[in-house]
């Protein structure tokens, strides 16, 4: 298990699309309404689609709760490969510094192996 290497774009475009991805991916929805999704809730709380908060609506709409890294005093933040791996049971995105991922079944998905970064918040969904 670990990074999956994957583009959900329909075009396969490498653009700066990673909330899209990350929502489409964890949410099954695809790429076009998550797009879509996202752009009508950036627009109604007028910040940009790609916003934190935008993404924040968007998978709470589906079903997803918040999750919050906590870390004891000595102690790192979890990586994305960490995270994945300790928690197979969840659909997530994760949010690590200026970036946006998927995550579920031990797996994170994206078009570059974040793996190393830190995850600073999630959201997540349990697998059924």
């Amino acid at each position: 298990m670990g990074y999956v290497e994957h583009n959900i774009n329909p075009e396969n475009k490498k653009v700066g699309d990673c909330a899209i991805r990350a929502v489409a991916v964890a949410t099954g929805l695809g790429w076009n309404v998550a797009y879509k999704l996202l752009s009508e809730i950036g627009f109604n709380l007028k910040c940009a689609m790609s916003d934190v908060e935008a993404v924040e609506e968007a998978l709470l709409r589906c079903g997803f709760s918040v999750g919050k890294i906590k870390v004891p005093k000595g102690s790192s933040r979890p990586t994305v490969a960490e995270f994945a791996d300790e928690h197979p049971n969840w659909y997530c995105v994760l949010r690590v510094a200026n970036h946006l991922v998927a995550c579920g079944r031990g797996n994170y998905v994206d078009t570059w192996d974040c793996g190393d970064k830190s995850v600073y918040k999630y959201w997540y969904k349990p697998i059924h």
